[in-house]
């Protein structure tokens, strides 16, 4: 336990905290989002949704669902800090085609829109 508290504390890389964005929906309830692609290094925390960046339009998952998934190169470090180099193409096309199967992205928009 000392060596997970040593590692979450002072072993972290200096790497990028990246795209955050607070959105605010119909019920003036904030919501802050993260948005990931695979061209940076990044330490992710808790968020009320990840974005991973596709052309077309974001996959939309949460931290429980990004962490069911996570490429081979990433590291839970605790229950949502989430150390996450760029990965291979592979990884990063896997990931995506894992994260489509829960993309929140039509129930956040329809729920929003109201």
């Amino acid at each position: 336990m000392f060596d997970l508290i040593l590692q979450v504390n002072y072993e972290i890389p200096d790497f990028e905290i990246g795209n955050i964005m607070r959105v605010v929906n119909s019920e003036d309830d904030p919501k802050i989002m993260k948005v990931l692609t695979n061209e940076t290094d990044y330490i992710l925390d808790k968020y009320d949704y990840i974005l991973l960046y596709v052309p077309d339009k974001p996959i939309m998952i949460t931290n429980e669902i990004l962490n069911t998934m996570l490429p081979s190169n990433w590291d839970l470090v605790d229950e949502y800090t989430i150390v996450a180099p760029i990965t291979n193409h592979s990884e990063w096309d896997n990931l995506l085609n894992n994260a489509k199967k829960y993309d929140l992205w039509e129930k956040f928009t329809k729920k929003n829109k109201k």
